[in-house]
C-alpha cells in the first residue's frame, strides 16, 4: 500500500482575518517604540506582551503541516518558525479519531494536547486520541488536534473502521473497558 500524504491549506477569510490581527498587534508594537524613542516611556510589559503575541499568532499562522498515513503508523510535520517537528502515532496506539467538541470538563484524562493544525485552514478538528508509553513504562493517554480532508479520513476509516470517525463517548468507553 502506498502512503497517503496530506498538506494543510490556506482558507482565504481565515488568512485576512489573521492578516489583520498580525497587523493590528505590528501597528501596536510600532506605537509602543514610538513612545519609547519621542516620549522616552518604555514599558517593558507592554512591548514584551506584544511580541509574545506577535510571535505566537505567526508562529500559528505560518506554520505548515504533513500528514502522511504509513504502513504502520500516522506521521505528522510541523514545519513552523521554530523548526521541523516530527511526531509519529502507530496505528495500534490510536484509541479513536472523533471530531473535536469544545468541552470545560472531559471523562478521558488526557496528560498532553498538541494543536497539529493550521489556524488558517478551514476544515473541521479533528481529535486523535491515543496511548503513549513514557518514562520508566508508565502508560499515558494523549491526543492531537487535526483537520483532515475527507479523503484523508475515509482512508483512515479503511484502515481502522472501529476507531475512526466515531463519537468521543465511544472511544471514552473503549478506553476504559481495557
Amino acid at each position: 500500500m502506498n502512503s497517503l500524504i496530506m498538506k494543510s491549506e490556506v482558507t482565504k477569510k481565515n488568512a485576512i482575518v489573521f492578516g489583520i490581527g498580525i497587523a493590528l498587534l505590528s501597528a501596536m508594537g510600532i506605537f509602543s517604540i514610538y513612545q519609547w524613542v519621542m516620549w522616552q516611556r518604555f514599558n517593558p510589559g507592554e512591548t514584551s506582551f506584544e511580541v509574545i503575541l506577535l510571535v505566537a499568532l505567526i508562529e500559528r499562522v505560518g506554520a505548515k503541516y504533513t500528514y502522511e498515513m504509513g504502513e504502520e503508523s500516522l506521521c505528522i510535520t510541523k514545519c513552523g518558525i521554530f523548526g521541523m517537528q516530527h511526531y509519529e502515532v502507530t496505528y495500534r496506539d490510536i484509541l479513536g479519531i472523533y471530531h473535536y467538541t469544545p468541552q470545560l470538563i472531559g471523562v478521558m484524562k488526557f496528560r498532553r494536547t498538541f494543536r497539529l493544525n493550521s489556524a488558517i485552514d478551514g476544515r473541521d478538528v479533528w481529535t486523535l486520541a491515543y496511548r503513549f508509553t513514557g518514562v520508566s513504562n508508565k502508560i499515558e493517554n494523549r491526543r492531537i488536534y487535526l483537520k483532515l480532508s475527507d479523503e484523508f479520513l475515509a482512508a483512515l476509516y479503511d484502515k481502522m473502521p472501529d476507531k475512526v470517525m466515531n463519537t468521543e463517548q465511544k472511544v471514552v468507553v473503549a478506553n476504559l473497558k481495557k
